[in-house]
């Protein structure tokens, strides 16, 4: 491997000659900065061509000996967009996702904003500096890196997809609920409930929003025994089961987060979420880990 680094450094610091980066500094600054930050040596190869898919053919680089897996790679770190384009544009959500459950694309995108201080900088364009910020990517994916969590909620970048309030219809006992909250909490109300009241079932089915369907059952339940925690967990569980059954769109996110830790972030709800010092009982991405485990194992 190590001589397939040197033929690779030497062919690089050719084809990045005259190149310009940041702030006029010559392009290969930035990619020797960020070998600099990884440390096995297939890690600073991949770190060395991250850029090198956007504006040259990368398969220069197998005609190198670069390995077809480091090659994978260095095409997943490769932009095919716009320089301008922001963190919040969907292709750029795409390219995040697609990044997000390989570990080393992971470490080295991180460390790619982290070296240009939330800038990004290529040889793509004739040198143009990319103008776009990205502090919200750079947070979420520094906590893949450093600590092996994926942080969610419903206001979340991205990852609000495994949020209950996340509105994306689901078909659930041969009923159209709006969200997957709309059904957890008209399901405390159930029939086959404690609490079984049809009306309010029905008024928080057809609640306009996850946040109405929320207050209208915590404030029927006021007056009430509220479930137990073994049926919230199995009425969470059915639709959890439904959202992300195999074949779906969300199945496919919750697949792309590879071995993260999932974290239902919360500074309220200790019983499904957990705040960022490891407080509450994370319930909610207790179960969608469970779910996912389950996917890779048949895989």
């Amino acid at each position: 491997m190590k001589d397939v680094f040197e033929r690779l450094l030497k062919h690089c610091v050719e084809v990045y000659s005259g190149r310009i980066g940041r702030k006029g500094m010559p392009y290969i600054v930035h990619p020797l900065a960020l070998m600099s930050a990884v440390m096995p040596l297939p890690e600073i190869i991949v770190a060395l061509t991250h850029d090198y898919g956007e504006f040259r053919d990368t398969g220069e680089l197998a005609e190198l000996g670069v390995p077809p897996a480091m090659l994978e790679r260095i095409d997943r770190l490769a932009k095919h967009f716009p320089d301008d384009v922001p963190e919040t544009d969907p292709r750029y959500c795409e390219y995040i996702w697609n990044l997000l459950g390989d570990p080393v694309c992971r470490r080295i995108k991180y460390y790619d904003l982290l070296t240009n201080d939330g800038f990004e900088d290529s040889p793509a364009a004739d040198g143009r500096r990319r103008t776009g910020e990205y502090p919200r990517v750079m947070n979420l994916l520094g906590d893949g890196v450093l600590n092996g969590r994926l942080y969610f909620c419903s206001q979340s970048l991205y990852f609000d997809v495994f949020s209950n309030f996340y509105e994306e219809p689901l078909e659930i006992g041969g009923e159209l609920w709006k969200s997957g909250e709309h059904y957890y909490q008209a399901a405390k109300f159930a029939e086959e409930s404690v609490c079984a009241d049809r009306q309010t079932f029905h008024e928080i089915r057809c609640a306009s929003t996850p946040g109405e369907a929320k207050l209208l059952a915590d404030t029927r339940l006021r007056a009430m025994s509220p479930p137990s925690p073994e049926d919230r967990l199995k009425v969470m569980e059915t639709m959890l089961r439904v959202k992300f059954a195999p074949g779906t769109r969300m199945h496919r996110r919750l697949l792309q987060t590879g071995e993260l830790n999932l974290i239902h972030l919360s500074q309220k709800d200790f019983f499904w979420g957990q705040n960022r010092a490891g407080e509450g009982q994370n319930h909610l991405g207790c179960l969608l880990m469970r779910l996912r485990g389950e996917s890779q194992m048949i895989r």
